[in-house]
Order: C-alpha cells, then sequence, then structure tokens
C-alpha cells in the first residue's frame, strides 16, 4: 500500500481505518448486513413490478416513490456500513490497496459482473414477456423505474459480494493470553 495522493484519499483512508463496529466483527453479522442490503434493492424491484402492473396511476406513482425513498435512505446508510466493513477495498483506488485487498476487489468485481449480465437477460425476458401480454405499449414509467433497479443494483453489487466474502479476521496472538 503507497501513500495517499490527494486529500480526498487521505480523508477516505482515514475514515476506512476506523474500527468496525463490533456487530459485524463476525462474519454472521456482515452477512445480516449484506441480507438487510439486498432487502433495500429488493424494493427498487418491487417498485418496477407495481409500474409494469398498474402504471400510469396515482397508486403506482406514490409505491414507486415510496419504495424508492426507502430503498434510497435505507441503501445508502447500510453501503455506508458495508463501506466501513469491508475497508473500502470496492472504492478505493488500486494504489491504495495491498495485494490481497486488490485480489478480492478483482474477485467482486467479476462476481458482479456475471451476477448483472444474468440479471439483464432476466430482465429482458420479464420486459418482453410483459410486452407480449398487453400488446406493444409499455408504460414509459416502467422502463425507467426498471433501469434505475438495474442501475442501482450494478453500483451495489461488488460491495454486497465482497461484504458477503469477508472471512473473520484472524484473532492477535495477544488477545489469546
Amino acid at each position: 500500500m503507497t501513500t495517499p495522493r490527494t486529500k480526498r484519499e487521505e480523508r477516505l483512508l482515514t475514515v476506512l481505518q476506523a474500527e468496525v463496529p463490533s456487530r459485524y466483527a463476525t462474519q454472521g453479522g456482515r452477512r445480516n448486513l449484506v441480507r438487510a442490503g439486498i432487502a433495500c434493492l429488493a424494493l427498487f424491484y418491487v417498485s418496477a413490478v407495481v409500474c409494469w402492473e398498474l402504471a400510469p396511476s396515482d397508486t403506482a406513482m406514490y409505491t414507486t416513490f415510496a419504495c424508492d425513498g426507502i430503498g434510497i435512505v435505507a441503501g445508502g446508510i447500510l453501503l455506508g456500513q458495508m463501506l466501513v466493513v469491508s475497508r473500502g477495498t470496492t472504492r478505493l483506488p488500486d494504489h491504495l490497496l495491498d495485494e490481497r485487498q486488490a485480489l478480492e476487489k478483482l474477485r467482486a468485481h467479476s462476481s458482479a459482473h456475471r451476477l448483472t449480465v444474468i440479471l439483464l437477460f432476466v430482465a429482458m425476458f420479464a420486459i418482453e414477456l410483459g410486452m407480449s401480454r398487453g400488446g406493444d405499449h409499455s408504460p414509459s414509467a416502467a422502463v425507467l423505474v426498471t433501469f434505475v433497479a438495474l442501475l442501482v443494483t450494478v453500483v451495489a453489487l461488488p460491495l454486497l459480494v465482497i461484504t458477503w466474502r469477508m472471512p473473520d479476521p484472524i484473532p492477535d496472538e495477544d488477545d489469546e493470553l
């Protein structure tokens, strides 16, 4: 790991080198954090399904705003916690990572890429089914909300993967005495 090149990198390192909250010190705690993050992502897909089924209507609009608002606020808090727990492995520049972290980052991004490709094909298939069922007309709001759900997934997935895969830290020899 080399020294930070900018003030922004210094601030990032300061925040990310802080002590990990004790509830996330074990793999079980981190996996619960990921499960909560997945639930926040699911809210975006719920709003997409509601839009496809009910748009254009006030019910679809209010449900979309509620689901996306809760997903953004709660997801932002959870992703911030995941960033601290993972020590910023997915967000730090490569020159600030050691070899292990760089390898973890590469693995997380490749796994997230594979999952995203699968998700895109599933979304395309679902959209095609929806369009063939009701004719060629699809609500423009539904297409936009689906795109937003996929975009949020692409951004969050590497962090979810790396937090899920993180092993428990090796205990210090001093702790055993």
